[in-house]
């Protein structure tokens, strides 16, 4: 399929969390042959690794209605944070792989038992990916002496055929040799850094505490989802169902706050754009979670970058005017830097509570057995002896037989509403309770847009925890261009 034909929907588009992919199940490396590095590297690592994407990529617009799509300018361009993203994870492995040789050779020092975890991503795009083929990426080590602040570089290039799965989904090994690779279309720098404690910690108030009013005016589940495609003139051609839809986007939920009230009147640089987001978890995920099992920061904080980088230039847009006639928005360079220790960027997931069968206590006796423990230790006399030395007729006797036993299940048919509705009680606390630790999971990017210029849009965006942590900053640099005052041969095409 060339890349001017309108792409099929991917394998795990849908509209909740239980059909998309999670980061793990999308993010998929499969290691290739490795090949020598020209000027060698130093701890005993002359080779340069090689792995290849196995699902395909996400792309901007997939889930639009089809007329729609045919007229988007990025057709079937893959999605900058994937590539972004598994590079990432490539080096990641790369370093893994690294520091267990060394322990296994008795040169890890100081390694055993070390947490490390990404501390910065610059990346830079030349190229459009498409979401047709895999991606190829090598990665080279570029200073490792120092194991403490180890760096990698990363490219990625894409075979010139598309895959030979039929699915397009789920790439076969022998794409990585059936046809010659592409350009380079993507460069990164990843730098790694172990848990290390802190003298000093300072920032600013969390949006928790400088937007309360805002945040505070909805669950974090309630907001909208954020839009398929964030461009103005496109949300409002939605249909009503699509424009609430979270559509096929993997790895995260994504909500979007209403910010509209406050930027109203404000310059470009004080606007600001809250987007609230949670990791999707796959069934086998969410097994290991409920265990308690222990989980590597890296694909966390992969993770991070993967969502920050949606929908930042098409904000930008929308905010300096060009939301109606947004005709080019490409992301040239996009940085990420890790503020705290690795761990400190897990996305934490609650642990699911173990329903228990409350033991409400047993109903008292009913009034009979209650008359009797009293009397226990008087002589057990026939009813009927003693009625008939009263006098009273043995149909007195069968009717206060009678009220008898309607007063006793009466009474055993309010004690077991009595327990039911005890019970029920007990179950909407326990899932009020829930619902409350799942409110408490999400995340938040606030983004701001503190310079436009030449074509290009600045999107700064801060990572934070649920608990008001500022755990990273995004950088990300790129052009937007309105149809409007369009030159005689420009190049509308997306890098």
């Amino acid at each position: 399929m060339s890349p001017q034909q309108s792409p099929p929907p991917p394998p795990h588009a849908g509209d909740n969390s239980s059909s998309r992919l999670s980061f793990q199940e999308y993010m998929q490396l499969v290691p290739l042959p490795e090949q020598p590095h020209a000027y060698g590297t130093p701890n005993g690592q002359p080779q340069q690794k090689r792995y290849m994407s196995q699902r395909a990529s996400w792309m901007p617009g997939i889930d639009l209605p089809s007329p729609m799509r045919e007229h988007m300018t990025f057709k079937g361009a893959a999605y900058g944070g994937h590539v972004y993203s598994q590079s990432g994870l490539a080096a990641s492995l790369t370093f893994a792989e690294m520091r267990e040789k060394l322990i296994k050779a008795g040169k890890g020092k100081g390694l055993k038992g070390k947490v490390f975890g990404i501390h910065t991503i610059h990346g830079y795009f030349s190229e459009a990916g498409l979401i047709d083929r895999p991606f190829i990426y090598e990665v080279t080590p570029v200073s490792t002496a120092n194991l403490a602040f180890a760096n990698f570089s990363v490219t990625a290039r894409q075979p010139q055929a598309a895959t030979s799965s039929p699915s397009g989904d789920h790439y076969p090994l022998t794409d990585a040799v059936a046809s010659p690779l592409g350009p380079i279309c993507f460069t990164a720098l990843v730098s790694f850094r172990p848990t290390s404690s802190s003298q000093v910690v300072t920032q600013e108030d969390p949006p928790q505490q400088r937007f309360a009013s805002i945040l505070g005016s909805r669950p974090p589940s309630q907001w909208e989802p954020a839009p398929l495609v964030d461009i103005d003139r496109v949300v409002a051609m939605l249909p009503p169902g699509k424009k609430r839809g979270s559509g096929s986007f993997p790895c995260v939920d994504m909500k979007k706050v209403d910010m509209r009230e406050y930027n109203e009147g404000r310059p470009l640089h004080e606007r600001r754009e809250l987007i609230l987001y949670r990791r999707i978890l796959s069934p086998e995920e969410k097994k290991k979670a409920e265990k308690g099992e222990k989980e590597e920061p890296d694909a966390h904080i992969l993770t991070h970058a993967f969502e920050a980088d949606r929908n930042g230039l098409l904000m930008c847009g929308n905010h300096v005017g060009f939301g109606d006639s947004l005709a080019r928005a490409a992301t040239l360079s996009y940085s990420f830097v890790v503020h705290v220790s690795p761990e400190e960027a897990i996305m934490r997931t609650p642990q699911p509570k173990q329903r228990k069968r409350h033991q409400l206590p047993p109903p008292p006796p009913p009034p009979e057995q209650h008359q009797h423990q009293h009397h226990h230790q008087r002589p057990s006399v026939p009813l009927s002896l003693i009625e008939g030395i009263n006098g009273v007729s043995h149909g007195k006797d069968h009717e206060d037989e009678r009220k008898r036993r309607e007063i006793q299940e009466r009474y055993a048919r309010a004690e077991e509403e009595r327990r039911r509705e005890e019970e029920e009680r007990r179950m909407r606390e326990e899932e009020e309770e829930a619902k409350r630790e799942e409110e408490e999971e999400w995340w938040i990017q606030e983004a701001t847009f503190p310079r436009v210029e030449a074509n290009r849009c600045v999107v700064m965006s801060k990572i934070w925890s649920p608990q008001g942590k500022h755990v990273a900053t995004e950088y990300q640099d790129g052009i937007i261009k309105s149809s409007l005052g369009r030159s005689k041969g420009d190049n509308w095409s997306k890098l």
